[in-house]
C-alpha cells in the first residue's frame, strides 16, 4: 500500500511527498524491497540527487533483487538511460513479472515511449496503445 501511495505522488509531481511516504514505514524485504528502493531512487533522480538514485540501482542489482525487472526499468528511466531500462523491460517480459501489463500505460515510463525497442516490446505483448483508423 505505502509503495502505491508513493508512485500515485510521483506520478502527481509530488517527490517529496512521496519521499515522506516511503521514509515513514520501516524498510520492505524481498520483492518490495525492489520496488521501495526503485520508488526511492526515482525520488532521489526527481530531486536531482543523481548520486543517491544511482546508489538505489547499484542496492537492487547487489542485493540480487534484479528478479524484479520492471522496477528497476522505471528507475533506470528517471536516470535517463533508456536502453538500460528497456533491457529490464525485455527481462520483465521474458521472467513473466506480471507488472510487464502495464507497460502500455505507466506514466512512469514516459520517457521511453519514443523508444523503438520499447514500441518493439508493446507491440510484441500486445500491448501498444490502441492506434485511431483513418476514415
Amino acid at each position: 500500500i505505502t509503495e502505491g501511495l508513493a508512485d500515485n505522488d510521483l506520478v502527481m509531481g509530488q517527490p517529496q511527498s512521496a519521499l515522506a511516504v516511503l521514509n515513514s514505514v520501516r524498510p520492505a524485504a524481498g520483492d518490495a524491497a525492489s520496488v521501495r528502493d526503485a520508488l526511492l531512487g526515482i525520488v532521489y533522480a526527481r530531486t536531482g540527487r543523481r548520486a543517491d538514485a544511482l546508489h538505489q540501482v547499484d542496492q537492487i542489482r547487489g542485493a540480487g533483487q534484479t528478479r524484479l525487472n520492471y522496477p528497476l526499468a522505471t528507475l533506470l528511466a528517471a536516470l535517463g538511460y533508456n536502453e538500460e531500462a528497456v533491457d529490464s523491460l525485455e527481462k520483465a517480459a521474458a521472467n513473466r513479472e506480471t507488472d510487464i501489463l502495464f507497460l502500455g500505460v505507466d506514466p512512469m515510463l514516459d520517457s521511453l515511449r519514443s523508444n523503438a525497442r520499447f514500441q518493439a516490446l508493446a507491440v510484441k505483448l500486445n500491448l501498444a496503445p490502441a492506434k485511431e483508423n483513418a476514415p
